[in-house]
């Protein structure tokens, strides 16, 4: 199996990568993992760079994985945000999920660069949805904090929430 795990972050005991890896050695199967992260590769992994961002959306495309994880930073996606006014502060609700209005510039950057992660990976699935339809064989997993709903403090905006999130793996919506 051929696995491109994006936003992989640093090698750890408990990765998806040592999961997959221990699954696939169990029943047999080889895996060959690409680990894509600026954190193990440097400015060729950067997935905030278009250059790079359409090399990953064309290997995809072209069917040179039959799996690709995908796991974006979730920083100004989290529940975490509203957990206490220590910060960092929320830069997004539910009513405004791409940025709340009239944001502090460094609140406006955080928002913009997770809203750009999101983008490219729902890119990323459509890429994959293309390969498909072309005759490759490929799956998508996708992780991120889950909607656990309204907060004291707010309801805070979670991919899984985005008209965009909800309908990348096919023409109807998940509930």
């Amino acid at each position: 199996m051929r696995c491109l795990y994006l936003f992989a972050g640093i090698e750890r005991e408990a990765s998806i990568t040592k999961y997959l890896a221990d699954m696939c050695k169990k029943d047999g199967h080889g895996l060959q993992f690409w680990s894509v992260d600026v954190l193990i590769g440097g400015k060729g992994h950067d997935l905030l760079n278009r250059d790079s961002q359409n090399d990953f959306l064309r290997m995809i495309e072209e069917g040179h994985f039959d799996m690709q994880v995908l796991s974006p930073p979730c920083g100004s996606w989290s529940r975490a945000n509203w957990s206490n006014k220590k910060g960092p502060l929320p830069c997004r609700d539910r009513q405004n999920p791409r940025g709340v209005p009239n944001m502090p510039e460094h609140q406006r950057r955080r928002c913009e660069k997770g809203n750009e992660f999101i983008h490219f990976s729902l890119k990323a699935i459509a890429a994959a949805r293309a390969a498909k339809a072309a005759g490759h064989r490929t799956m998508t997993l996708w992780e991120h904090p889950e909607d656990l709903g309204r907060m004291q403090s707010g309801e805070p905006a979670l991919v899984w929430q985005l008209d965009e999130t909800r309908t990348a793996f096919g023409d109807t919506p998940f509930t």
